[in-house]
């Protein structure tokens, strides 16, 4: 907050955005959205007959797209990630039965955001779906992107951290690895900029 004249933040989970308000109360330059990010858009909480649109424009039944978030430990705000448990090719299950809530989603690119120097993605595997959503305003705006991924959580959503990299080629972008300092967590921590 003190660093830029302004921040926008998106968090889907309902307890973490409470944290949220009570962590920055007395902030004025700091915008909270209670959404996740995706390259899709989900228009409202999941239910009968609610439609979910794509980036090509294409209406799909609700049935197509079931997005929840589930916290992976009890008690542990940070660890909440996007899941479709209706999806076939979803690798990741809830066996534990863990408590799920639905959320929306939009894309980055619907906030047409006038200034933006950097984004920062710690995500739980849903890097690159939110990246894709973020096309043209990461073409128009040119950040740094900081991010942090780690291989099983991307494989849940049926992509590879190389994705991730391929689609910063791409766009353009050098990636600075800075994993090293986090290797206890065996996560990658980059930082893309744009060439």
């Amino acid at each position: 907050s003190p660093k830029f004249q302004n921040v926008v933040s998106f968090e889907p989970s309902a307890s973490n955005c409470s944290f949220f308000e009570k962590n920055t109360s007395g902030l004025s330059n700091i915008t909270l959205h209670q959404v996740g990010l995706h390259d899709r858009l989900l228009l409202e909480p999941l239910g009968e007959g609610i439609k979910t649109i794509v980036r090509d424009n294409r209406i799909l039944d609700s049935g197509d797209l079931k997005l929840k978030i589930r916290q992976l430990v009890t008690g542990n705000h940070g660890s909440y990630k996007f899941v479709n448990s209706d999806d076939p090719n979803m690798v990741d299950t809830n066996p534990g039965g863990v408590e799920e809530n639905d959320i929306t989603v939009t894309h980055l690119d619907n906030y047409n955001l006038t200034k933006v120097d950097l984004i920062q993605l710690h995500v739980k595997g849903n890097e690159l779906p939110i990246l894709i959503g973020a096309t043209t305003t990461i073409k128009n705006h040119r950040p740094v992107i900081i991010y942090q991924a780690y291989a099983d959580q991307v494989a849940n959503h049926n992509y590879s951290l190389d994705n991730i990299e391929d689609y910063f080629d791409a766009m353009d972008y050098e990636i600075e690895d800075h994993s090293s300092v986090f290797s206890s967590w065996n996560v990658e921590y980059k930082i893309a900029r744009p060439s």
